[in-house]
């Protein structure tokens, strides 16, 4: 459970190990996560797949917040991480609700929501669904939300 090996340490969850050391496994996960990634980027994305496979309930975080984490020698790292998936998590559901709002707006105003525009609003930024939206109180016709040329 001490591997070096990045992709053994973040599989963790996925092998097979008594459930009553399912919350051990978890914490060896996150210190090799930590221990041997340092891009955050890829810490972030990595974080998520141990949560995911590692499928704690409340009652298990509360426990490797109070029991685990106060003995990890990387505890600001980690917690740092917590703080960087909360606010991800946070942004990508502001854009989800940004770009349901936006395929709503449209489609009252405009009666249908062309293929090339789903596609630009599944790719937007946070930023260009909020100056789309601005922009279909004005705009005659659709492609003038999108900034588009007849």
């Amino acid at each position: 459970m001490t591997s070096t090996n990045i992709v053994a340490r973040l599989n963790l969850p996925n092998m097979a190990y008594p459930s009553e050391r399912r919350i051990d496994v978890y914490a060896q996960a996150r210190e090799g996560l930590v221990g041997l990634e340092s891009d955050p980027e890829k810490q972030l994305k990595y974080s998520e797949f141990i949560d995911w496979y590692a499928k704690l309930d409340d009652a298990d975080i509360v426990r490797y917040r109070e029991e685990y984490l106060p003995k990890s020698k990387n505890k600001e790292a980690i917690m740092g991480l917590t703080q960087m998936v909360r606010e991800e998590g946070r942004h990508m559901g502001r854009q989800e609700e940004a770009m349901n709002t936006l395929n709503r707006l449209l489609f009252q105003r405009f009666k249908t929501v062309p293929v090339w525009a789903e596609e630009l609003l599944k790719k937007a930024e946070l930023r260009n669904l909020e100056q789309w939206t601005d922009r279909i109180l004005d705009a005659k016709n659709i492609e003038e939300v999108f900034g588009r040329e007849q």
